[in-house]
């Protein structure tokens, strides 16, 4: 029997290596005649520059840069041997950077990523793969474009600082001049781990504000702000359609400024992470996949990796185990095509417990175990 392990991280718990070892060192136990592939794979959040560095090679830069709520901290990024830049935004502006009391989508700002840009550009890359996925801001870009040199003025001619979730009703007008010298002559790619647009009850806002630290009151004035900027940036560049597009609404709106000011073409992280990895090849003579994630629920069925990994494998007649931290709406993913879907947190654990590297690795092999003795 051949089985694929390829695993989502469990944001702010294990990597998508970390967790899939431990899925693989649990079917070592229960099945040992099995032939075990594990996949580093990722959906085009945290882990995409390391799960194509695995794949294909390059190297690893590092970078002083600042996180979500500007503390400078180093982050790392890939470049491949093709001198293609890999930059998981979440490493600069990810959601596990900060603790939960600080989760606050006006606050933050995506300016780190910006300058993660900044010095893949400056030491000479000129192909650039963005990874958008498990940030922790709101900010439609403006702060990656902030870091990049754009300027952004509000109704009195006063220059705005800091670009955040809180700034974009104040934008009145921008003068992207200082860009040009920097990205001129770059081809971004958006690697996007959903499908939702920047706007409306399916956008970046109404869909994930609520899970960065977003109250009720913030959703009405980060939605404005966003259908501000939108607007401005389609009147600057003269680009239409770009906040309709699947993806735009990827990383709080990172997506369409990506889109629109640096012409990315947007595309799933997911697609991009499994062609690289050859997965279609090795799912032909597979029998089984595990595929999971930090917690699965109707955002997973909008594209996210465990979600583009079923599909695959249904193409292949293949069994599609979901193995994640959390469940919730359980038949709605059964009814999608997995074959059988668990959550690896047993009733009455607390999360900080859950959370906690060795508890998930207990957690997932106790899940590993009793699922194997029910197939």
């Amino acid at each position: 029997m051949k089985i694929i392990v390829a695993m989502d991280s469990y944001k702010g718990c294990l990597t998508s290596d970390e967790a899939g070892r431990a899925v693989a060192h649990a079917l070592e136990a229960v099945c040992p005649y099995a032939e075990i592939i594990c996949l580093p794979v990722s959906d085009g959040g945290e882990g995409l520059a390391q799960s194509l560095l695995r794949a294909v090679g390059g190297r690893e830069e590092t970078a002083l840069v600042h996180d979500p709520l500007m503390r400078q901290i180093t982050a790392a990024y890939t470049v491949l041997p093709d001198g293609t830049a890999v930059i998981d935004m979440a490493s600069a502006c990810g959601l596990p950077l900060l603790r939960e009391h600080e989760r606050n989508p006006l606050r933050t700002t995506t300016y780190g990523f910006g300058e993660l840009l900044c010095d893949a550009l400056r030491k000479g890359c000129r192909t650039v793969m963005a990874g958008l996925g498990g940030s922790a801001t709101n900010d439609c870009g403006t702060g990656m474009m902030q870091a990049l040199g754009a300027r952004f003025f509000d109704s009195g001619g006063h220059e705005i600082p800091l670009m955040c979730g809180a700034s974009l009703n104040s934008v009145e007008r921008i003068d992207t001049s200082g860009m040009h010298a920097l990205t001129d002559g770059t081809a971004f790619t958006a690697a996007c781990d959903v499908d939702t647009p920047l706007l409306g009850p399916r956008g970046a806002t109404m869909t994930f504000a609520p899970q960065k630290g977003a109250t009720a009151a913030d959703l009405l004035t980060l939605e404005t702000g966003m259908t501000r900027i939108a607007g401005i940036l389609g009147k600057h560049t003269a680009r239409t359609g770009f906040a309709d597009k699947a993806g735009s609404g990827a990383a709080g709106g990172l997506g369409a400024a990506l889109c629109a000011m640096l012409g990315a073409e947007l595309k799933r992280g997911a697609e991009i992470v499994l062609d690289a990895v050859h997965f279609n090849e090795l799912a032909e003579k597979a029998d089984m996949v595990i595929t999971g994630e930090g917690r699965s629920d109707l955002q997973t069925l909008m594209g996210k990796l465990p979600y583009t990994i079923m599909k695959r494998a249904e193409k292949y007649g293949l069994h599609a185990l979901l193995i994640s931290g959390a469940v919730d709406n359980e038949k709605a993913l059964l009814d999608a095509g997995f074959t059988a879907v668990r959550a690896v947190t047993p009733t009455g654990q607390t999360l900080e417990e859950a959370m906690k590297p060795d508890t998930a690795r207990m957690n997932i092999k106790k899940t590993v175990h009793e699922l194997w003795g029910n197939l």
